[in-house]
């Protein structure tokens, strides 16, 4: 036996079939009468309707045969639906495939099979019409034909069969939405209607009624916009209805329902528009929802954020609503506003003779007479309190009582209001608490509100605030008599302040004039000490030391005046910090022999520059090698060592081995006139040296300070910049216009008088040999007794290249200069060193330079459109030209015919020079007025002499 095999598509095959829903239902009559026919007609023993499941075929129909289904494994017409094509078996015992079948060996002993698919669904076979025998038979053409055609109408009655189970299923489901729906529009708290294409309801829901406080019933045939405030012609509702105009509607609108229909209520109505197949006209769906809590809570919010406004701007906008007198106006109008009330009263609550009195801030008027508008007006500017306690006011600012009446003219509380006053309807006064203390009190009156204890809590934050903003407002009271009584007590100690420095002036001038007497007088009768015995020469040097002595200490005193006065000034600069540091020690070293004390040599790096005042600075440092030497022990030592604390600062310490200081004493140590009971010692002193010493440090943006341990000697410091302060440094565009803005360095006495008369008198300082503010030179003496040193000018070098990390470019034919340039560029590695010719410079246009370094020799070969102005500095280099050239410069034939007509010698100008008079006005050094004024410049003068 051959199992019929598996369709190609066995999943969609039996989906169809399931699809179907036919499987084991009951018998169908027209089916059955389709089989009998088919017998009846065709001749044969069994006719079946037969559906192949997935592991059986069932009959749906069948006639002749008693058995519902057998095994699919065994069916006839399985193999046909395999094929989806007609299958004919005119013999099973000669078929190889079905003579050993169990069909055709035993019950029903089919010996003839004759089967077409069934396809209702989807073209795919879900069984056949069969026909079978028990004897070998073949059909005609004409009984095919017949077979196709039963076949044919089996699948019909399947696919109507099919049909009416999807019609009962449709069936229920409408239904069972109709009933849904019912029960939604029965029980839904939103109303519905239906209306016309004209607006009139013709269908709503029990809600729809109770919005407008009518029966369901009642409500058909009604006009739908007669229900409602709709009156505006361009109203969104009448637009849709009337103008079919949708869109109106596309958002939904709010509106209230006419007063007619009772209570007015706001609704929100969301329209739609619905077309039914057949009808000419739409219909209109309308949803019907009472937002009256919606509106009620929007309402409620609208008055939180006028509260929270009112606290906020109270709060935030304290100090322009006191400045501008308008706090307690503002407190007034915004609690008429919260309240909705006509009269508002704000009041603070004071007890000046120990009993409660009100002080009215701010109340709406309530003036009917010029008399009556006097007093509102006092009242509110203070001069008027309210002293009543019986009154509906009195119970709540002396007694704290929240007073609350609905009809104040049939209120026992309420006193009688005089004739013209403005009615009061109703009254409420709540007191204002701190801490439980009632320090004020508001009050409304004519409220359109219910006056109630809600009310009263809902205007807590209110009260709260009220409560700071009087304490506020007391403090601010305070704060200013305070502050009146802080500037009255100022005043005096700067008056105070002023007559002593006054005083200590007017003393040090008058102390000095006869002091300088004496010393001089002192001075010119030792100027022969051969008239005076040893002992008259003993007592006259005392006379002058002690007088010397004092004249001193009055000069200290008189600098710490100008300190304090703000009349000390200060000429800062950049200088070499070794040259000062030795010679103030070389001046103190006689005083510390007498004392017999070791002042050793200042440690401190060569070249070391700081940015500082040199007369400032040498007061300071005697002022501490004084200190240490005065207050060291026998035999001790005093050194100054000087450290970096980091690129821009230094620390300068002077050490001894005094006693040193208990840490409370140095805290006093710096306050004038503080010698630390040294008052009655032996060591003179007026004890205004350091004093004065800290506020010349600074001055000059700098510090001074002590460490120290008892029995361990003192450390006294001072740090000091070795650079500019920042904005202070001059640069190129502001040294124009600032006084002393030019710096130039030059060693020549010569050429420092040329100078200065070229620079018009704008030059800071000419470091040179001698003059006053030189920087001076270490000379010492060479093998050949020549002096030698390091010159200023290096010195500036120096500190130039020590503030600058920028491009440093040079340019130079000569080659001393050129070595030179090479060594400052091994010294300073970190630095941008670019060599520089005229070509790259007239390429360039533009100097793309900080800093330019240029023979002055070589000065003729610069462009004459080089851009000067963004450069930081420009250095000449070499004295000797430099000198040369000034001899042809105007200003130096007048200073050399000054000079020699000062000397009685003849003038330079026959000297051959007189015939370039006129190469001034042509020559292109920078050193020219106008170039003077515009940049600033750094001469370094390498000295060749």
């Amino acid at each position: 036996m051959l199992m019929p095999p598996m369709p190609i598509d066995e999943s969609s095959r039996q989906a169809a079939l399931d699809q179907l829903g036919i499987l084991d239902t009951a018998p169908d009559q027209l089916l059955d009468q389709l089989t009998a026919m088919a017998c009846e007609l065709l001749k044969v023993d069994i006719a079946l309707v037969s559906l192949i499941d997935r592991d059986r075929q069932w009959f749906k129909s069948r006639f002749g045969l008693s058995v519902t289904e057998t095994g699919r494994d065994i069916s006839f017409c399985g193999h046909a639906v395999a094929h989806n094509a007609p299958l004919e078996v005119i013999d099973t015992h000669q078929d190889e495939r079905f003579f050993d079948n169990p069909l055709v060996t035993g019950p029903p002993f089919i010996r003839a099979y004759f089967g077409v698919p069934l396809r209702p669904l989807n073209q795919q076979p879900v069984g056949t019409f069969c026909l079978l025998h028990s004897q070998p038979h073949q059909l005609d053409e004409s009984q095919r034909d017949l077979l196709n055609v039963l076949a044919t109408q089996a699948e019909v009655l399947l696919k109507h069969h099919y049909d009416l189970q999807q019609l009962r299923f449709t069936q229920e489901q409408h239904q069972y939405t109709i009933a849904r729906y019912q029960g939604l529009l029965s029980q839904t708290s939103a109303g519905v209607m239906r209306l016309d294409h004209q607006g009139y309801i013709r269908g709503c829901n029990p809600a729809a009624g109770q919005f407008f406080n009518v029966a369901e019933p009642q409500l058909q045939g009604q006009a739908f916009l007669s229900l409602l405030e709709v009156d505006a012609p361009d109203h969104p509702l009448r637009r849709a209805l009337h103008l079919q105009d949708m869109a109106a509607m596309k958002a939904g609108c709010q509106c209230y329902t006419s007063p007619t229909q009772g209570e007015r209520r706001p609704l929100f109505i969301s329209l739609s528009r619905i077309d039914i197949p057949g009808y000419e006209q739409p219909e209109f769906i309308v949803v019907l929802q009472d937002v009256s809590e919606t509106e009620a809570a929007y309402k409620q919010l609208h008055q939180e954020q006028q509260l929270l406004t009112v606290l906020h701007q109270g709060l935030t906008d304290y100090q322009r609503l006191m400045s501008e007198n308008q706090l307690w106006a503002f407190l007034r109008d915004a609690l008429r506003t919260l309240t909705d009330s006509d009269y508002a009263l704000i009041g603070e609550v004071l007890t000046p003779l120990g009993r409660p009195v009100l002080k009215v801030h701010a109340i709406t008027d309530l003036s009917w007479s010029p008399e009556s508008r006097s007093l509102m007006h006092k009242l509110e500017a203070g001069d008027m309190l309210l002293e009543n306690v019986s009154t509906m006011l009195g119970r709540v600012f002396a007694g704290g009582e929240t007073v609350i009446s609905s009809d104040m003219q049939q209120d026992d509380r309420h006193c009688h209001l005089p004739d013209g006053h403005p009615q009061l309807s109703n009254y409420m006064g709540v007191p204002i608490l701190d801490k439980g203390k009632v320090i004020g009190m508001y009050a409304i009156a004519n409220s359109r509100k219910p006056l109630n204890m809600a009310l009263v809590t809902w205007l807590e934050p209110f009260n709260a605030t009220c409560a700071l903003l009087i304490n506020l407002y007391r403090q601010m009271s305070e704060r200013e008599q305070f502050m009146q009584a802080l500037k009255t007590a100022r005043d005096e100690q700067a008056r105070t302040s002023q007559a002593k420095s006054d005083f200590l002036s007017m003393m040090s001038h008058e102390l000095r004039t006869p002091l300088n007497a004496i010393i001089g007088f002192s001075e010119l009768l030792l100027e022969d000490p051969q008239t005076l015995t040893p002992s008259q020469q003993t007592q006259i040097d005392h006379i002058r030391e002690s007088g010397q002595q004092l004249l001193t200490e009055i000069n200290d005193v008189l600098d710490l005046s100008r300190v304090e006065a703000g009349r000390m000034r200060f000429d800062c600069r950049y200088f070499e910090l070794a040259p000062l540091l030795h010679s103030v020690s070389a001046g103190m070293s006689s005083i510390a022999k007498s004392y017999q004390v070791q002042l050793c040599p200042p440690v401190c790096p060569e070249r070391l520059g700081v940015y500082a005042d040199p007369r400032r600075l040498r007061q300071i440092m005697v002022n501490l090698l004084s200190n240490a030497i005065k207050y060291n022990c026998p035999g001790g030592d005093v050194k100054v060592a000087v450290h970096p604390l980091s690129f821009s600062r230094i620390r300068i310490v002077v050490s001894d081995n005094g006693p040193g200081l208990e840490p409370e004493e140095q805290d006093n140590l710096f306050q004038p006139f503080n010698r630390l009971n040294q008052d009655a010692g032996q060591i003179e002193g007026s004890g205004v040296g350091l004093a004065l010493s800290r506020k010349m440090a600074v001055g000059m943006e700098g510090d001074i300070g002590v460490d120290s341990l008892p029995g361990q000697g003192c450390d006294f410091w001072v740090e000091l910049s070795t650079q500019a302060p920042q904005g202070g440094g001059a640069t190129l565009k502001e040294t124009s216009t600032k006084e002393a803005s030019t710096l130039l360095m030059e060693q020549s006495r010569l050429n420092e008088q040329t100078l200065l008369s070229s620079a018009g008198g704008r030059l800071a300082w000419a470091g040179i040999e001698r003059g006053p503010d030189a920087v001076g030179r270490e000379e010492t003496s060479s093998d050949d007794g020549r002096s030698e040193g390091a010159s200023s000018a290096e010195v500036m070098a120096h500190g130039l290249l020590n503030k600058t990390t920028r491009v440093m470019g040079y340019l130079s034919t000569n080659p001393a200069h050129r070595r030179l340039i090479e060594d400052l560029a091994c010294e300073f590695p970190e630095l941008q060193w670019e060599f520089l010719t005229v070509e790259t410079l007239t390429a360039r246009r533009v100097a793309p330079l900080d800093v330019l370094l240029v023979s002055v020799a070589d000065q003729s070969l610069l462009p004459s459109d080089l851009d000067y102005s963004s450069l930081e500095a420009c250095v000449l280099l070499d004295s000797d030209c430099l000198e040369e050239t000034l001899k042809e410069d105007f200003f130096y034939k007048s200073a050399m015919a000054d000079q020699n007509s000062v000397s009685g010698q003849d003038s330079v100008a026959d000297d051959g020079s007189a015939a370039h008079k006129g190469r001034f006005e042509t020559l292109p050094w920078p050193l020219t007025q106008d170039m003077l004024n515009t940049w600033l410049w750094r001469l370094d003068a390498r000295s060749s002499h």
